[in-house]
């Protein structure tokens, strides 16, 4: 998922200063487009769980509805982004306010990070999760994260100090209570083996039991069933148990969602523990540790043993158009989607973002992928004038992907 974050603290603890909370300043400014890379974090992504954070401006603590008056957190590099600064995601249709860091961010913007840089924007939006499933609430991160085909991040428009009339969708990221994600985002899990950069050996569950406390190790590949591991979310699976380093030593546990069984598995081929960012599944001879991330030790390289992974892309045609407020029309725009791998598979198409008074439907709202769509937009006469940039969507068994319609209201 690409998220590191800093607001862990020595010993477990977490410290923040509630005493006198700035408020956000309020300062004209342009609106700009920026391109970013989009990760979440969540209530379970904490040490002890929880919403603390670095630069509360108009929340105590991680929060927020989405709209312009009460925009979500978000966690960037206060380099990148100064806190206070609010954002507008078209894909999830929400206002968001910068009161976190973002260990993950700052290095992506500052070098060469797990993610790429230097100048990469990347922002941490915060979706909850309290009281709900762990497990369900960290899937749904992966599941919103986008990235491209050979896994590198995907980068998207944000609006950066946006004006206060665009259109908000109220559907939450994460429904607590029903555990479903935005749009109905599913993710998909990779199963397949992983070979070390150092020794070319492969992980693997010598028993291959189902033990808890079964320490992992390298050895030679075979294509054993033991080196065959299942990645979904943050967890490295093997029989329904999760790679932990509550010790040194990577063992399998029973799965809690716990921070010591959260990874993310990055385009440079290492595997790090996202509490912390700073340390790495890793070989010491043939023993599997959690070390640091420098060096062939600590890099893997995965290959797929249940064949190629579907995946499709979606673009808008027309990209851009001019609607007058109130003129009856109907705007008709081509959504096209493409097979860019694997199988064709069935998507299902949404449109956020379009200004209040417009409305968006699809002759078909669920195509399969390669198929058209046609979407149609109506502008009302209360509609007011501006440049929107609406993201229509499309959402797969294996990912989301976004193509972003500017449209602009004139009267």
């Amino acid at each position: 998922m690409g998220k590191l974050r800093n607001t862990l603290l020595a010993a477990g603890t977490l410290v923040m200063a509630m005493t006198a909370i700035p408020p956000a300043t309020a300062v004209t400014q342009t609106t700009a487009t920026r391109q970013m890379y989009i990760t979440f974090y969540g209530w379970w992504d904490n040490t002890p769980p929880g919403g603390v954070i670095s630069y509360p401006r108009l929340h105590p603590a991680a929060g927020g509805t989405g709209t312009f008056a009460d925009p979500i957190t978000f966690a960037t590099y206060k380099g990148e982004l100064k806190p206070g600064t609010r954002v507008y995601v078209p894909r999830i249709g929400k206002y968001f306010i910068m009161e976190d860091s973002c260990q993950g961010c700052q290095a992506d913007w500052t070098g060469k990070g797990p993610d790429g840089g230097p100048k990469l924007y990347h922002i941490d939006l915060w979706l909850g999760g309290q009281g709900g499933n762990p497990m369900a609430a960290i899937n749904c991160e992966g599941a919103l994260t986008d990235a491209n085909p050979d896994g590198t991040p995907k980068l998207e428009p944000v609006l950066v100090n946006p004006p206060a009339s665009l259109t908000v969708d109220t559907a939450p990221i994460f429904n607590t209570r029903t555990g479903r994600c935005y749009q109905n985002a599913q993710l998909p899990a990779t199963v397949g083996t992983y070979r070390n950069a150092a020794n070319g050996q492969c992980l693997a569950d010598p028993a291959n039991d189902a033990t808890p406390g079964a320490r992992l190790v390298t050895r030679p590949c075979t294509g054993a069933s033991g080196e065959r591991f299942t990645f979904q979310g943050a967890f490295l699976i093997k029989n329904g148990l999760c790679a932990d380093f509550v010790t040194r030593q990577i063992t399998l546990r029973k799965c809690t969602a716990g921070p010591t069984q959260q990874w993310s598995v990055n385009p440079n081929g290492t595997i790090t523990d996202i509490q912390s960012g700073q340390t790495c599944i890793a070989t010491s001879g043939s023993r599997v540790i959690d070390a640091g991330c420098a060096g062939q030790a600590a890099q893997w390289m995965f290959t797929s043993t249940i064949g190629v992974q579907p995946d499709f892309s979606v673009a808008v045609d027309p990209a851009t158009a001019r609607a007058r407020a109130g003129d009856g029309r109907r705007y008709d725009f081509a959504v096209l989607t493409a097979v860019t791998a694997g199988r064709p598979e069935h998507l299902g198409l949404y449109v956020t973002g379009l200004p209040a008074g417009a409305y968006g439907s699809f002759l078909q709202t669920n195509v399969r992928a390669g198929q058209e769509g046609l979407l149609t937009i109506t502008v009302a006469a209360g509609t007011r004038p501006g440049r929107y940039l609406a993201a229509v969507t499309a959402s797969g068994s294996t990912g989301t992907h976004t193509a972003v319609l500017t449209l602009t209201v004139i009267r």
